[in-house]
């Protein structure tokens, strides 16, 4: 999974994407979200197979980029949980990303 936070600019997701399909990367999942337009946004992103340090490297390059990380989640023991919330909406209505882990365990 790729983690990437970027200023909410057109293009973006375009080239993003493009670098991962010009090194063949397959996206399996894709989930956006930013605090407001032209505010900050992230993305988190499933890939099938594994994702070379060159391509991130590539990623971190793109204009408006602000940091580009791998990422992966593991199952919460039994009895655990782990709350995700990837789409609440502001004080003023915007769509909000907020992702809680609990690593507690």
């Amino acid at each position: 999974m790729i983690y990437v936070s970027n200023e909410d600019r057109p293009g973006f997701i375009g080239r993003f994407a493009s670098i991962l399909g010009n090194a063949k990367v397959n996206i399996a999942t894709f989930a956006l979200g930013r605090d407001r337009e032209g505010g900050s946004a992230v993305a988190l992103v499933e890939v099938d197979g594994v994702l070379l340090d060159t391509i991130l490297a590539e990623v971190k390059t793109l204009p408006a980029s602000k940091r580009s990380r791998r990422s992966h989640f593991e199952a919460a023991p039994e009895g655990h949980t782990v709350p995700i919330d990837l789409a609440r909406r502001g004080n003023d209505g915007a769509r909000v990303v907020a992702i809680e882990l609990d690593h507690a365990w």
